[in-house]
C-alpha cells in the first residue's frame, strides 16, 4: 500500500503547517558524530522472530564496530525501558542515550540511525539523518539494510525529491477519527 501510488502533498503539507513534521535537510555529519542505535521493545523482537533485546542489539553494535571507528551509542525503546528497566542491560562500547534525553538532540549529533524496526527512522529521515533498518519498518525504502554494513561510514540517503515522495506517500498512511467516520480514509484505502 505504502508505495503502490503516487501520492500527491497536500496531507504531508498540512502537517508541516501544523509542525507535527519537521523537514530538514541532509544534515552533514561531524567527524565525532555518533551511530545511534534505536531499540525496539522485548515485544517486537518476539514478534519477529529476533531474540532477546539486549543480546540483539549488542550483536548490531558488535557489527557497527567491525565497520567503523565512529562512537556508537544505544537508545533503548523508551517505554520498555522505563516498564522492564530490571532486565535492561548497557550495551558493551556504547554510550546509553537515556530516554530522559531528548531524541532530538540525540539526532543533532548522528551520523547514521540503525534500527530493527523503530519509528525513529521516520523521525530521522525527515530530520535529515541517513538510517539503516534492519527490519521491515516503514523507512526501509529509504534506508540502509543488512547487506550494507560496509556502508556506514558514508550512508546512503535518498535525494531531495525521493525523500519528500517518500513523505508524501507515509502521510496517506496516516487518518485522523474523522476522516475514518467521514469515510474518506476508507475512499482512499480502497483505491
Amino acid at each position: 500500500y505504502l508505495q503502490r501510488f503516487v501520492r500527491p502533498s497536500d496531507r504531508l503539507d498540512v502537517l508541516l503547517e501544523k509542525k507535527q513534521i519537521a523537514l530538514r535537510p541532509r544534515r552533514e555529519s561531524l567527524a565525532s558524530d555518533e551511530i545511534l542505535i534505536a531499540g525496539t521493545c522485548q515485544s517486537h523482537n518476539n514478534f519477529h522472530n529476533i531474540g532477546n533485546v539486549s543480546k540483539y542489539y549488542q550483536a548490531v553494535a558488535n557489527k557497527i564496530a567491525s565497520y567503523t571507528n565512529r562512537p556508537i551509542a544505544y537508545r533503548p525503546n523508551p517505554s520498555w525501558y522505563s516498564k522492564h528497566n530490571s532486565e535492561f542491560r548497557l550495551l558493551k562500547n556504547t554510550r546509553l542515550s537515556s530516554p530522559a534525553t531528548n531524541f532530538l538532540d540525540e539526532l543533532n549529533r548522528t551520523h547514521l540511525l540503525v534500527t530493527h524496526g523503530s519509528s525513529a527512522a521516520f523521525t530521522a529521515l525527515a530530520r535529515g539523518i541517513p538510517i539503516m533498518v534492519l527490519g521491515n519498518g516503514i523507512g526501509r525504502p529509504m534506508a540502509l539494510s543488512e547487506g550494507d554494513w560496509d556502508q556506514v561510514n558514508k550512508p546512503y540517503f535518498p535525494s531531495d525529491e525521493e525523500r519528500h515522495q517518500f513523505l508524501c506517500d507515509v502521510a496517506y498512511c496516516q487518518w485522523t477519527h474523522e476522516e475514518y467516520r467521514s469515510g474518506v480514509a476508507w475512499e482512499v484505502l480502497r483505491s
